[in-house]
């Protein structure tokens, strides 16, 4: 990892992945979902363990410029700047909320009925909505970085 000093790396989110394919350049390799996933002593209490039951497991694959030579089988460590995830959080989650909100308070403080007032406040989130999507579209450096090569058990060590 070349791009990133110490101070960076550590403010990173962690996590491993194994390698599916390597292609022209190209490493594609499949998310390993975390302990609290299912595995952990909380499971059976667990919201992040019933929701991922009933939708199951499934992942998009990643995709990462191979220049650290990756082989298929392997596992590696990835992390994305926390930074970015707050950009890309604040992106989903932000228009649609204060479209919300300000859709409800504007007809609400204009005297309309509460019916108006929730029909505004639904609209008000479609354009939030769609005004999110619009943005998402724009963000850049949404993609994992290659950490290093790791250990997982019954593999092989590979220093990164």
């Amino acid at each position: 990892m070349t791009e990133f000093d110490e101070m960076e790396k550590s403010n990173m989110m962690r996590g491993m992945a194994r390698i599916d394919a390597v292609e022209r350049g190209f490493v594609y390799a499949t998310p390993i979902p975390q302990a609290a996933c299912g595995g952990c002593a909380a499971a059976k209490g667990c919201g992040v363990s019933a929701l991922s039951g009933y939708f199951g497991n499934r992942s998009q694959p990643l995709v990462l410029v191979d220049d650290f030579n990756g082989r298929p089988g392997e596992t590696i460590e990835i992390g994305l700047p926390q930074s970015t995830l707050n950009k890309a959080a604040f992106t989903s989650y932000g228009p649609p909320v204060a479209g919300l909100l300000i859709g409800g308070g504007l007809a609400g403080a204009g005297g309309a009925t509460d019916g108006i007032a929730a029909l505004s406040a639904g609209v008000g989130l479609v354009l939030g909505l769609a005004l999110s999507r619009f943005l998402s579209r724009r963000l850049v450096g949404l993609t994992p970085i290659f950490i290093g090569k790791t250990v997982m058990p019954g593999g092989v060590c590979h220093e990164g």
